[in-house]
């Protein structure tokens, strides 16, 4: 038998289409059929239903702009993980996660550090979530990023996550690794190089979990300045943030990691720094201040 693959294209007019958002997240529903046969007798040989978001997303005047308009991103990072089963969630597991996010009134997720499982991403599409999500590129030595064979394998796997999931409307941007030592020349071509293979693959959006205040020569490539900012000093963490806004002007600027651990089930109050009413309160400290950002 032969065999080969071939590749079709057509065009579909959508009048008063709806546009999929974080308020409004609906979704078409396409079914494609794989037909043998002549135009008047056929038979169906196999088919697949698609669930379709419509909307424009892209970079402009340094804000993020979902169908023409300005997006604040709030949101949070999902760690796949559960007590009982560690990383092996189940899809009821996936969904009851997926709702508390949107009921804290949320609309992006942050799957740092790697791609999440797809039916997240179909999720995120239902719910109304925007996800951000990243290959596995963490903490990486510019020394190692000046092996040509480990940028492609990096490569490799940002095509593999683009091409799987780019068709979902819900993939606010591709992220390209967490941490690394941007400071290093060799990291700079890699970020460049990473770029240009996600903008040829899919329209959207490009970012890192950049960790350096200073010497950052690699952050500007990217489309969005994520900055992953702990402190526990507040006046250090808003001048960092600061800083960081005044040296990415052009960009939309997002707070991509930040937080501060306690202990399970500790309600000593505020004067412990250890409980969970001085986790709150670090959390309304700093909402205050990107509230107050224009």
């Amino acid at each position: 038998a032969e065999t080969g693959t071939w590749t079709g294209k057509g065009d579909v007019l959508v009048t008063n289409p709806k546009f999929w958002s974080p308020d409004t997240p609906d979704l078409y529903l396409m079914r494609c059929y794989l037909v043998k046969g002549t135009a008047k007798e056929n038979a169906v040989v196999d088919e697949l239903d698609l669930s379709v978001g419509l909307r424009t997303l892209g970079v402009e005047n340094g804000h993020i702009q979902l169908n023409g308009k300005r997006l604040v991103l709030k949101g949070v990072i999902w760690n796949e993980d559960t007590p009982t089963g560690g990383s092996a969630l189940s899809e009821e597991q996936m969904e009851k996660d997926v709702a508390l996010i949107r009921n804290l009134g949320a609309n992006v997720i942050r799957f740092a550090n790697h791609p999440p499982h797809p039916y997240m991403l179909d999720l995120c599409d239902r719910y109304g979530l925007l996800a951000m999500e990243e290959i596995p590129l963490v903490h990486t030595p510019g020394q190692v990023l000046a092996d040509e064979g480990y940028v492609d394998l990096a490569g490799s796997m940002l095509r593999e996550m683009i091409t799987r999931d780019r068709n979902h409307a819900s993939v606010l941007a591709w992220g390209l690794g967490d941490e690394l030592e941007s400071m290093h020349p060799a990291t700079r071509n890699a970020v460049e190089r990473l770029v240009a293979l996600a903008h040829s693959l899919a329209g959207r959006p490009t970012y890192y979990g950049a960790s350096l205040l200073k010497n950052d020569i690699s952050s500007t490539l990217v489309d969005i300045a994520a900055l992953n900012l702990p402190s526990d000093d507040l006046q250090d963490w808003k001048r960092g943030l600061d800083e960081w806004r005044a040296g990415h002007k052009s960009q939309p600027v997002i707070v991509a990691k930040f937080g501060t651990e306690v202990q399970q089930e500790n309600r000593r109050g505020t004067n412990d720094p250890l409980s969970q009413e001085a986790q709150a309160r670090f959390y309304l400290q700093r909402f205050e201040i990107l509230r107050s950002l224009d």
